[in-house]
C-alpha cells in the first residue's frame, strides 16, 4: 500500500516482497513523487515478529539460564496474531491491547510483564545486534504495567506446625551434602509419594 499526501491510498497484492517494492516505488515515481525513504520498502518492513522471535529463540535464548521458561513464552507469542506483522508495524497500542486481552483472561500481571519484557528485549537486540537501528521499541510507547495480584496469603492456624513436623521427619541432610536441586526434589517427591501411599 502506498499513501501520498493529497492522493487516495493505493494498494495491490503481490506474491513476493520484491514485486511489492518495485510496484510501490514505480507508482510513487509515476505520481511525480520521490520514493518515501532512501531505504527500500522491504528493509523498512523488516522481518515479521514471527521471524524475529524465531531468530531470537535460536540466537539469544540459548545463552540464558532460564532458556526453557523463555522458550515457553516465545511459543505463546507465536500463537498470537501480532506475529504476522512486521516489527516496524507493531505499536505500543498493540501491546496494550495484548495486555488487556491477557488480563481479561485472568492471566497474572507478572506473567504478562514477562511476555512483554521479552518483546522489549527482542526489539533492543534487533536494534543493536541485527542492524535494525531505526526500529522503535513498542514497549516504550505503552503505559507502565501496574503491580497487581500480589500474593498476600498468610499461614492458617496449624500450618506452621505441619511444616515444621514434616521438616523434622525428613531431616536436614541436604545441608551436609552437596546435592543438586534436581536430586533433592526427586528425593523429596519420592518421600512424599511414599508417605501419601502408605
Amino acid at each position: 500500500m502506498i499513501r501520498l499526501k493529497n492522493a487516495a491510498p493505493e494498494s495491490r497484492t503481490f506474491d513476493d516482497i520484491q514485486d511489492a517494492t518495485s510496484w510501490a516505488m514505480a507508482r510513487e515515481l509515476e505520481l511525480g513523487r520521490k520514493p518515501t525513504h532512501g531505504k527500500q520498502l522491504a528493509s523498512r518492513l523488516g522481518p515479521t515478529l514471527r521471524e524475529a522471535l524465531e531468530r531470537y529463540a535460536s540466537e539469544v535464548t540459548p545463552r540464558k539460564k532460564s532458556f526453557r521458561t523463555e522458550l515457553g513464552v516465545i511459543s505463546r507469542w507465536l500463537k498470537n496474531p501480532l506475529v504476522d506483522l512486521p516489527i516496524y508495524g507493531i505499536r505500543g497500542a498493540d501491546l496494550t491491547a495484548y495486555m488487556n486481552q491477557r488480563l481479561a483472561r485472568g492471566i497474572a500481571i507478572a506473567t504478562i510483564r514477562t511476555e512483554i519484557a521479552l518483546i522489549s528485549h527482542l526489539y533492543e537486540v534487533a536494534r543493536t545486534d541485527w542492524g535494525y537501528e531505526d526500529v522503535l521499541n513498542p514497549r516504550k510507547a505503552m503505559r507502565r504495567i501496574q503491580q497487581g495480584n500480589v500474593r498476600d496469603r498468610r499461614l492458617r492456624p496449624g500450618e506452621f506446625d505441619k511444616i515444621i513436623g514434616w521438616c523434622e521427619r525428613v531431616g536436614d541432610y541436604w545441608l551436609n551434602a552437596a546435592v543438586s536441586r534436581f536430586d533433592l526434589a526427586r528425593y523429596i517427591a519420592n518421600k512424599l509419594i511414599h508417605l501419601l501411599t502408605s
